[in-house]
């Protein structure tokens, strides 16, 4: 599978963590009945050290594009 992901809302190159932040995700090599799934994950710097944001999930919305 080939999959395609792009920044879609507060993509600089420092991010406005006050601001919201949308990714897309697309296969781009799935047939239309093919069931694909994603899983994000979200790091933050800290004293240059990248830990895992634990809580992803509550922060999330969803939808089609």
């Amino acid at each position: 599978m080939s999959f395609c992901y792009r920044c879609v809302e507060n993509c600089n190159s420092k991010m406005n963590p006050s601001s919201s932040f949308s990714v897309q995700g697309k296969c781009v090599s799935c047939n239309l009945y093919e069931k694909v799934q994603f899983q994000w994950s979200l790091f933050l710097e800290e004293s240059g050290e990248f830990k895992v944001v634990e809580n992803l999930d509550s922060m999330l919305v969803t939808g089609e594009y």
